[in-house]
């Protein structure tokens, strides 16, 4: 249970490596800004989403270099389940042998929620930052974006959303 647990928070927040360019950057002239203007914007990717099997989708882990060498080839899939858009906060989640990982973010996801429980109980919440390249932060920008469709649970012959709060899984019927 406890490796279960440190994989979990694990897979939400591994992030991409990036390079920052500091400060150090050589002072532009007015003729290189205007050769730069006319550069085209870098283009976003419609979403970041791997795959797509019915209302779940996948979000691939980075191979790390170490990982690589290792001789790993093969990504990580981790499925994610859209709850939806409520009061100004953004959550998805999976549910897997009995553990349930949601994350969750509200206005620009600068700070993104994790939370895992076990049944009915929380078993861990921590905040971590976003605006990064982790799986967390992708997902939630898919569903900021509109990209992602909400899922729907469905139980004796009734749809429900579902969302998730400090008291566990909240299940609200479709009508």
């Amino acid at each position: 249970m406890r490796k279960m647990f440190y994989l979990a928070s694990l897979c939400f927040a591994l992030s991409a490596c990036g390079g920052d360019s500091g400060s150090n950057a050589p002072v532009q002239t007015a003729e290189a800004e205007s050769l730069s203007e006319s550069k085209p914007e870098p283009i976003s990717p419609a979403h970041y989403y791997s795959l797509k099997d019915g209302l779940e989708y996948g979000y691939e882990q980075v191979i790390s270099h170490d990982a690589a060498n290792q001789g790993q080839a093969a990504n990580h899939v981790l499925m994610l389940r859209y709850s939806g858009s409520k009061d100004g906060k953004h959550q998805l989640f999976n549910s897997e042998n009995g553990l349930s990982q949601v994350i969750e973010c509200e206005g620009d996801c600068s700070f993104i929620k994790m939370m895992i429980f076990s049944g009915g109980q929380m078993l861990k919440k921590e905040v971590i930052k976003g605006g990064n390249h982790s799986i967390a932060a992708l997902a939630l920008e898919d569903a900021k974006n509109g990209k992602l469709e909400q899922y729907i649970h469905e139980s004796k012959g009734k749809k429900y959303h579902v969302w998730f709060t400090d008291k566990g899984r909240k299940l609200e019927e479709i009508k």
